[in-house]
C-alpha cells in the first residue's frame, strides 16, 4: 500500500493481490488508490463484521426465492476479498458447502470448485498463513 501511494499504476497489482473490489457507489466520488489505503488502514479491520452481513442477508434472500438478489448479495461477499477468507471457511466448516466456489475463487482455483467442504477445511489449515494479510509495522 505504502509503494501504491507512490505510484498508483500498483492498484492491478494490489486488486490482483488482495482480490478485493469496491462498489460502483464506492468508487463515484474515491480514486481507487484513495478507497484501497483508507480499506487498508481502517475498513480491513471490518471484513469479519461486514461477512457476517452479508451472509445472513444472502441467506434470507435465498430463504425467500429471490434468486437475483442473492446472486448480487453473495457477489457482495466475493467483493471482500481474500481478507474473508478465514470467515468464509468457518462456514464451509460449519456445513455450507456453496462458499467452496468462492474459495476457488479467492485463491486462484488451489481449491477447486468441487472440492468437499474437509479438503477446503485442511488446505486452510495447512494454508492460512500464507493467504492472511498481514499489515506491516505503521511508519511515522
Amino acid at each position: 500500500m505504502e509503494k501504491m501511494k507512490q505510484d498508483p499504476n500498483l492498484k492491478v497489482a494490489v486488486t490482483e493481490i488482495t482480490k478485493k473490489w469496491f462498489t460502483e457507489d464506492e468508487r463515484k466520488n474515491n480514486s481507487i488508490e484513495n478507497l484501497y489505503i483508507s480499506w487498508w488502514n481502517e475498513g480491513y479491520k471490518q471484513i469479519p463484521q461486514q461477512f457476517e452481513k452479508l451472509y445472513g442477508e444472502w441467506n434470507n434472500l435465498k430463504k425467500q426465492n429471490k434468486g437475483k438478489e442473492a446472486k448480487e448479495k453473495f457477489q457482495e461477499i466475493e467483493y471482500l476479498g481474500i481478507p474473508a477468507l478465514p470467515s468464509i471457511v468457518d462456514k464451509i466448516e460449519k456445513g455450507d458447502n456453496n462458499l467452496i466456489p468462492l474459495v476457488s475463487y479467492l485463491t486462484n482455483n488451489e481449491i477447486k470448485e468441487n472440492a468437499t467442504a474437509a479438503e477446503c477445511v485442511a488446505w486452510w489449515k495447512a494454508n492460512k498463513d500464507k493467504w492472511v494479510l498481514h499489515q506491516g509495522p505503521k511508519k511515522p
